[in-house]
């Protein structure tokens, strides 16, 4: 209670609880019942708030969380095991108590939440507690929706994490540009603009700038409303972006107010290249030329009010520029917002979208000053009001620009101060010598010159320069079979022509596939890939970092500038890379050439690995790894061109072949046939001849003919398990006058291959026929003299004792797809190719080390591990197998 609105009394444990609380008074009145003095009762409550508790009741027990207390000398102390201990043993949960559960044992009361890792967000990767630190960690990286198809726009949806790649809309709107294309690598394509066309970006005879003001006209305003405007600052800042032809800007008119007799002035700032916002460049002021300082009078809101530079700006076809404009005034008018603008209209209000443009210049997306010096606070995005106020320059003009009612800047012209002496046009020999050599030469001297000229006139072949970019040096590392890694290209194009791989084992095949763009989404898509370099089962070694022996060589790869290619290189034996730790390094850079070689900047990532299986990567949360090896790459002559590899062609095409119509026709429990393949194909159904009713059906196959035998075992029953079950399933037949099909099954065969197939009716059913006649469409065989399953033991054995001595030969069609290309022969060989391990193999299990590590002979290979072999001189820090 307060002093004033104390009553009553209570006793010295009450008041000592009631005065613990934060009451101001307790423990007495001002006239005690009867009269007399305050009793030491009443004085209790004071007193006991000094001294401290003296009963276990004056200590809190109303939160069973803290458990309970007791009085002891004072002060209330917690009774040892009576409070709940909230402890899972977990790292990755947050423990806590909440006294407001009901309990029957007290760790009832406990509550364990897990740590919240993931924001939701689908798209930026996949985060979890790592269960021995307790540390959230990338357990997958940010989904990579670029399918290296610079036709397609790639976005990510947040809510599932999956990828969308939209075909782009190649058109300019210009009805002057025809065949609007698209570049798989390259984007939108628009040919060269027609003649005599409005809109071509050239003002042609019998247009005018009111005929064609897209072509003819000197400014271009942006589409602004001044009486919907609901925005102010103290002035705009924006990009805008030149086309095909330079632009000289003479000035601008703005959309600004000032109040009467008020003294105010314009800043007009420019940044060459334009992206203002990019590394805070709009707040860095030493980064920007002033070109303009004036006194200004604004006309108004909705009147323009004209800006011409004292000096015009020149801005280079096909680049950006920026401007920052602010109105300033140091009286109280300081308070007002000088310049209007507004919001941009939707799907243009992310900075640099494109606002409005003509044929030669583009407004884009930008900002508002938002305090007096101008560069301090910016307010975005916004959309100016404005006209910029300009000129054409063409490439080398004959006569200087001029603008419309404003001041023209010369362009100033060259003049040779002498005339340039002409290339001669024959050569002059050298003279023949007046004195004859000893000894005298066999014939008669000509009248040729006797060496060549000290320079020659025709030009320099251009001789590539190579360059190797190599790991760094490492005395230990980590058995792999697979790996991938990225390689970015540098400041210029180049080709990769070779890689160094580093073995570790006597024998070994490899193969090395290529393909644009990362290789993040693509590890277990076989058809992303191009093979570009493979070798029989050679010789390699333990330790040996070795170029292979490239059966059919190496297929250069092209490497553009600042574009990314992905390799991945696989073995049947064992290769080395180094442990590199989280998966999150996958695919980031780990070296890169110097800015000294003649390929600056090319960056080569960690990789990810996989498996001896062909595209069997390991899960994407396995740990990281280093390449260990080398690139060999070239240069490229300058202003080459290289046309786009074409799209490849589909990787299936579907074809069916249909079995003689001839013999007499019965039912079975089922048929063993052969069919024989002369190039890829794929068995994907059956369609087959079944009588009426639901029947179960099984398929079944085996490499070679069902005829003949093995040791231990015929080809025609299935002890030695040498069949597979391809499908199982229950269909229906309307009649055996029509086609039923098998589910669908997928069987693999290669050119040259006989396979056994069986079809089996467990109940009976299936119609073939005693034709003797095979059928072939060139492709594919079916063979005619099959056997009938005349018993059958269930799904493990599905065929028979004894083949029996009638033949018959299967009735109906057979669907295949013909492979058009091996990465299609690898996907579907690969069959399920998300092969997921539980757990990633110990790194410590598959560590070997170099007992002479990066030191020893010096080329960072060993030493009597690596074939004792002498350096090869070439300076990448690795020995060649020759």
């Amino acid at each position: 209670v307060t002093p004033s609105s104390r009553r009553g009394t209570v006793n010295a444990g009450s008041a000592y609880d009631l005065l613990s609380k934060g009451c101001e008074v307790a423990g007495g009145v001002t006239d005690p019942p009867g009269g007399g003095e305050l009793s030491d009762l009443a004085n209790g409550g004071k007193d006991q708030l000094n001294v401290g508790c003296t009963l276990d009741e004056h200590c809190d027990q109303s939160n069973p969380c803290l458990g309970t207390t007791q009085c002891i000398s004072g002060t209330c102390e917690p009774v040892a095991g009576s409070a709940p201990v909230c402890d899972d043993n977990l790292k990755c949960t947050i423990d806590t108590c909440d006294p407001s559960k009901p309990y029957n044992v007290l760790t009832d009361l406990c509550v364990f939440t897990p740590k919240a890792c993931e924001n939701g967000n689908m798209c930026d990767g996949i985060n979890d507690c790592d269960e021995e630190t307790g540390n959230c960690y990338e357990k997958e990286p940010p989904v990579d929706c670029d399918d290296s198809n610079a036709c397609t726009t790639d976005t990510c949806n947040p809510s599932t994490g999956i990828c969308s790649n939209t075909d782009l809309t190649c058109n300019d709107n210009n009805a002057c540009t025809l065949n609007d294309t698209c570049d798989l690598l390259l984007g939108c394509i628009f040919e060269e603009p027609q003649q005599n066309c409005c809109g071509n970006a050239q003002c042609e005879a019998g247009e005018t700038e009111s005929s064609c003001p897209v072509d003819c006209g000197t400014s271009l305003t942006t589409s602004f409303d001044t009486s919907i405007a609901n925005r102010v600052e103290l002035g705009p800042i924006f990009d805008i972006k030149t086309k095909s032809k330079n632009v000289t800007i003479a000035g601008f008119d703005l959309n600004c107010n000032v109040p009467d007799g008020i003294e105010s002035k314009v800043f007009v700032y420019s940044l060459p290249g334009g992206r203002y916002y990019d590394n805070g460049r709009w707040y860095k002021k030493q980064l920007w030329d002033l070109v303009h300082e004036s006194s200004i009078s604004c006309n108004g809101f909705g009147t323009p009010t004209p800006v011409t530079l004292a000096e015009s700006v020149t801005v280079p076809k096909e680049s950006k520029h920026a401007f920052f404009i602010y109105i300033y005034t140091d009286s109280a008018a300081t308070g007002y917002w000088f310049y209007k603008s507004m919001y941009p209209p939707a799907g243009k209000t992310a900075r640099y979208s494109t606002l409005d443009e003509d044929s030669y210049l583009e407004i884009q997306t930008g900002s508002g000053s938002y305090c007096i010096s101008g560069f301090c606070a910016i307010t975005s995005p916004r959309r100016p009001a404005i006209t910029i106020n300009y000129a054409v320059i063409n490439d080398s003009p004959t006569t200087p620009p001029t603008i419309n009612s404003m001041p023209s800047t010369p362009v100033p012209t060259y003049t040779p101060t002498t005339k340039p002496t002409p290339l001669p046009t024959t050569l002059e020999p050298t003279p023949v010598p007046t004195a004859m050599p000893t000894p005298a030469p066999t014939s008669e001297p000509t009248d040729m010159p006797s060496s060549a000229p000290s320079e020659s006139l025709a030009p320099t072949p251009f001789e590539p320069v190579k360059v190797t970019v190599s790991s760094p040096a490492t005395s230990s590392a980590n058995i792999v079979y697979s790996f991938y890694f990225d390689v970015k290209g540098g400041t210029v194009d180049s080709v990769l022509t070779n890689i160094k791989v580093t073995t570790y084992a006597s024998m070994q095949e490899i193969k090395v596939f290529a393909k644009r763009g990362t290789g993040k989404q693509s590890e277990q898509i076989p058809c992303d890939w191009q093979l570009v370099a493979e070798t029989g089962n050679e010789v390699t070694g333990y330790w040996k970092k070795l170029y292979p022996n490239w059966t059919n060589g190496f297929e250069p790869v092209e490497l553009f500038a600042g574009k990314k290619i992905s390799l991945y290189v696989v073995s049947t034996g064992k290769m080395l890379a180094k442990y590199a730790g989280s998966s999150s390094l996958k695919y980031k850079p780990h070296f890169s050439t110097p800015s000294s070689s003649p390929l600056p900047g090319i960056k080569v990532s960690y990789a990810s690995y996989g498996k001896r299986e062909l595209f069997k990567s390991y899960p994407s949360h396995y740990s990281s790894r280093s390449f260990m090896g080398a690139l060999d790459l070239e240069t490229v002559a300058p202003g080459s061109t290289r046309s786009p590899t074409s799209a490849p062609t589909g990787q299936f095409s579907t074809n069916q072949i249909e079995s003689v119509d001839a013999g007499t026709e019965n039912t079975y429990l089922g048929i063993q046939f052969d069919v024989q393949a002369t190039e890829a194909v794929i068995l994907k159904k059956l369609d087959l001849h079944v009588a009426e009713g639901t029947h179960f059906v099984e398929v079944w196959y085996r490499t070679g003919s069902h005829k003949g035998s093995s040791p231990g075992c015929d080809h025609h029953n299935n002890w030695c398990n040498k069949w597979t079950k391809a499908v199982g399933g229950t269909i229906v037949s309307s009649g055996q006058d029509t086609l039923t099909s098998t589910p669908e099954v997928t069987i693999v065969m290669s050119a040259g291959d006989t396979f056994g197939l069986a079809v089996v009716f467990p109940q009976s059913g299936l119609v073939a026929s005693t034709s003797t006649v095979d059928a072939t469409d060139d492709v594919l065989t079916i063979k005619s003299s099959g056997s009938q399953i005349n018993d059958y033991y269930g799904n493990e054995v599905n065929t028979i004792h004894d083949l029996d001595s009638t033949s018959i030969t299967f009735k109906g069609k057979i669907e295949y797809d013909l492979v058009n290309s091996i990465c299609a022969l690898y996907s579907a060989q690969n069959g399920v190719l998300s092969d997921v391990d539980d757990v990633e193999p110990d790194v410590t299990e598959d560590n070997v080390t170099n007992p002479n590590g990066p030191v020893g002979d010096g080329d960072g290979a060993g030493g009597p591990m690596d074939g004792e072999e002498p350096m090869d001189g070439m300076g990448d820090g690795f020995d060649s197998l020759s």
